[in-house]
């Protein structure tokens, strides 16, 4: 349960970082706030298709929990090793989430601050705590931090 507890703060960490960086674009225009919003759901969407949907945790095990189920309504993905495009859209994904704000968080810089200590945050979740906790074998990642 605990590798889960993980799994859930570094979803809501990011879930933050995500929320800091929209209120930080709305309050200049609605307009690109809303745009932000939408590339926050197509790159997570992106992350759970490309990375989750080959996960074999993914429907039984998932350490984040709601990603596995989300995947199940994605299409269904091979399962096969990880790919170079796979962790292409993973990366590109998280940099659009975390680059796109950044025009708006750097004229609010206790925004900004705050931001990347939730988005690092998260990062750290993964790599410390859920990737050491996931059975996925699959992943690139496991074998680097699951050395055994």
């Amino acid at each position: 349960m605990q590798g889960r507890f993980h799994g859930l703060l570094m979803l809501s960490l990011l879930g933050s970082a995500s929320v800091v960086g929209l209120v930080s674009i709305a309050l200049d225009s609605l307009a690109m706030g809303f745009l932000y919003l939408v590339i926050v759901c197509a790159a997570l969407l992106t992350i759970v298709y490309c990375f989750c949907g080959k996960c074999l945790c993914r429907l039984d095990a998932c350490v984040c929990i709601f990603p596995g189920k989300l995947s199940r309504y994605l299409p269904e993905r091979k399962g096969t090793s990880y790919t170079f495009w796979d962790i292409a859209a993973v990366f590109v994904s998280l940099s659009a989430i975390a680059l796109f704000p950044q025009y708006w968080l750097i004229k609010r810089v206790i925004l900004l601050i705050i931001f990347w200590l939730l988005f690092l945050g998260a990062h750290a979740e993964i790599m410390l705590v859920v990737c050491r906790r996931c059975a996925n074998k699959r992943c690139p990642m496991y074998k680097r931090i699951n050395k055994t």
